[in-house]
């Protein structure tokens, strides 16, 4: 229902910020990159010429890279490693297994590349451990010599270990050199046996493009520390000459405690079959049954409590993961610059992570824009997106059913949209509401405003579905204990007010007014109530400011301005448009007061909290002050414009008033807004605990 309005009313709905992220996640996604091949021999001599790496005593990693002959594939992996090379330093390694082929010696012939011949030729598997021997870097990269290194690829492994600190290893997103998928991390069957999950499919899909937790990762393309290869003892020789030596790796790294993840960033284009073939009936290909029992004996304990039949549950297997799983529902994947609504999904999503649950996000619009998909992804969370999955929420819900432990659904036409498929598909799974704020009681303290019948109607139809959705869910969460104790009154549901946001402390300099001046109005001009609050502060509380302090100017900061917005731009105002979370950084670093001059409106303000947080005096009406309980000092409140210029006034000059309602507000935010309020509601919210909505637990 979303996307047809989207798509046959766009017309009408541009500058909606839900819209605006459905149409930019419309773009095509980038392309894979181009395959180089092998070099031909006439390109030989040109090709190691033009090769040439930065020599380097302390590398932080060491590409390792085992060779058996073949220098046209060698050549192409190294044009793919100095053309797409790590930002961190780096050295490269080229072990040659004494293939006898004479030409392979010209690699040394290439500046900064550190090349190894063997006198004796030791298979695959000792042929690394000797190679890595020799290594460096803190960071250890092992590459097979049929691979080239796509754009990035390097940093993305490097990355993951930023962002998951217990990681023992993670391996590439391997393509053929057709550009279908290779591999997107294994699977490993109780009986030994092996999938490389998506083979042949479209690396594109959502499936194959979040880091997740596997069974192992192809040894084509891996990172991992090396003071833990070696503490590990490297490949273990049991599987020498080749063969399931990067499976035993990766369980002897779980079973050190460590994760082995799958990184969808790094695409890696693996020439497979280059060196041993992929006959396994003969040669040494055929050494890959032979470990695979080998495998299956070493590891029988494990595989048996933990791995599914040959072929079963693939869906389950692909993911070694035996959290619960969490489904979230929005419109659009969030966009934090431009909307409050999606900082408190990220804040929740956090939150939901260290409670150590599973997420999977599906947005309604199914717009997998590679930017906002990419922040979730890299953090272990699968974005639903793409044409396949149009029309499919009911059968994907019956592909996790069985595993499905909760929806969290967000805003009120989304949740009326899904709460049928899920109770028919799903009924296990626990369904909570975050309604972000009251829609009919904001639509209701418009009508009073503006006088409009119509928009009275649209407010008691959206309370009659808001109603609906409270029924029909196991648990609602607003963000203000007034909405929460309003909306108890209309269901018998447990409702529970949650903090809508969590605030790093850390991250904050000292408060004080020095270099500071003008005012500040930070809001999503596609709202209703951030235009009318726009100009009702600039046609009536503006002027009695500039009465006494006329040189004051006032930023209106914000996406999406409309024509009336645009048009109150001065020499006394001026109107940005959209800002990058940096350039809003530095306007509240810069402004001397906020102002937040809403006359309706529903929920709590992310804008007024925000700038409390910063340090930043806010003066307000009781519209931007709803559902900030016991406020005090921290706040200026105020409906009539001479008060509100008043105070603005004071605040403008008077340092000590402006550093008392700072420290206030600081010290407020912080008790309010915090990781355990949010994790404990959460955590009641999702537990079904009988505790969950009474008023004393909020």
């Amino acid at each position: 229902m979303v996307v047809l309005a989207y798509r046959h009313l766009g017309r009408w709905l541009a500058g909606m910020p839900h819209y605006e992220s459905w149409l930019r996640g419309q773009q095509p996604q980038p392309m894979l990159p181009q395959v180089r091949g092998p070099v031909a021999p006439q390109d030989f001599d040109a090709v190691i010429a033009q090769l040439a790496f930065a020599a380097c005593s302390a590398p932080e990693i060491s590409i390792v890279i085992p060779a058996y002959g073949d220098l046209p594939h060698v050549l192409a992996c190294l044009q793919s490693i100095a053309a797409n090379p790590p930002s961190r330093s780096y050295e490269v390694i080229v072990a040659e297994d004494a293939s006898g082929q004479v030409e392979m010696a010209r690699l040394a012939d290439i500046p900064g590349l550190r090349y190894l011949p063997f006198a004796e030729n030791l298979g695959f598997l000792r042929a690394s451990n000797r190679a890595v021997a020799n290594a460096r870097g803190h960071w250890l990269v092992l590459l097979n010599s049929d691979v080239e290194v796509g754009e990035g690829a390097f940093d993305a492994l490097w990355h993951t270990f930023q962002l998951h600190p217990n990681c023992g290893l993670v391996g590439a997103k391997l393509y053929y050199p057709d550009g279908r998928l290779q591999e997107a991390g294994g699977i490993l069957w109780r009986d030994g046996t092996a999938w490389n999950w998506g083979r042949f499919d479209d690396g594109s899909h959502s499936r194959y493009n979040f880091v997740r937790d596997v069974d192992y990762v192809s040894a084509a393309a891996v990172m991992m520390p090396l003071a833990l290869f070696r503490t590990l003892g490297g490949f273990d020789a049991h599987f020498a000459p080749a063969y399931c030596e990067d499976s035993d790796l990766a369980m002897r790294v779980r079973a050190a405690g460590k994760r082995v993840l799958y990184q969808p960033a790094a695409h890696i284009i693996h020439h497979e079959g280059i060196s041993h073939g992929r006959d396994t009936g003969s040669g040494i290909k055929a050494m890959q049954l032979h470990n695979q029992a080998k495998l299956r004996q070493r590891w029988a304990k494990v595989l048996n409590a933990g791995h599914f039949p040959n072929g079963e549950q693939p869906l389950q297997a692909c993911e070694r993961d035996d959290r619960p799983l969490l489904l979230l529902v929005d419109s659009a994947l969030p966009e934090p610059e431009r909307d409050a609504g999606s900082r408190t999904l990220l804040a929740f999503i956090e939150a939901l992570q260290a409670l150590g649950w599973r997420i999977k996000y599906w947005p309604q619009n199914l717009a997998g824009n590679p930017e906002q998909a990419a922040f979730l992804q890299q953090r272990g969370i699968e974005v639903i997106y793409g044409e396949c999955y149009r029309g499919r929420f009911d059968a994907w819900l019956r592909d996790y059913a069985q595993v499905l432990k909760a929806v969290l659904l967000s805003r009120p036409l989304v949740a009326d949209s899904a709460i049928g498929s899920i109770r028919r598909h799903a009924p296990n799974a626990r369904i909570v509401y975050y309604g972000h704020d009251l829609h009919y009681r904001r639509l209701a303290e418009q009508a009073q405003v503006s006088g409009d019948k119509t928009i009275l109607q649209e407010g008691r139809a959206m309370q009659r579905l808001e109603q609906r959705i409270w029924r029909d869910v196991d648990a609602v969460l607003y963000p203000s204990a007034q909405e929460a104790e309003l909306v108890r009154s209309q269901t018998r549901t447990p409702v529970s007010a949650i903090p809508a946001y969590r605030f790093y402390v850390s991250t904050r300099t000292p408060p004080s007014p020095a270099g500071r001046s003008g005012l500040l109005f930070v809001a999503g001009f596609a709202h209703a109530p951030n235009i009318d609050a726009a100009l009702w502060y600039v046609d009536t509380v503006l002027p009695l400011v500039h009465a006494q302090w006329p040189d004051v100017q006032l930023i209106l900061a914000g996406s999406n301005p409309d024509a009336r917005v645009r048009a109150l731009a001065s020499d006394q105002v001026c109107v940005t448009g959209q800002v990058s979370e940096a350039q809003l950084q530095a306007l509240y670093a810069k402004a001397r007061v906020v102002v937040v001059p809403l006359r309706f409106g529903a929920g709590v303000k992310h804008k007024v909290v925000e700038a409390m947080h910063l340090g930043v005096p806010v003066v307000t009406t009781d519209v931007g002050a709803q559902g900030l309980e016991d406020t005090g000092e921290a706040l200026s409140i105020a409906t009539a414009p001479a008060a509100m210029a008043a105070r603005t006034g004071q605040l403008l000059h008077d340092d000590a008033a402006w550093l008392e309602q700072v420290r206030a507000g600081q010290a407020w935010v912080d008790a309010h807004y915090s990781k355990t309020r949010i994790q404990a509601v959460l955590a009641a919210a999702l537990s079904g605990d009988a505790r969950f909505g009474q008023p004393a637990a909020v």
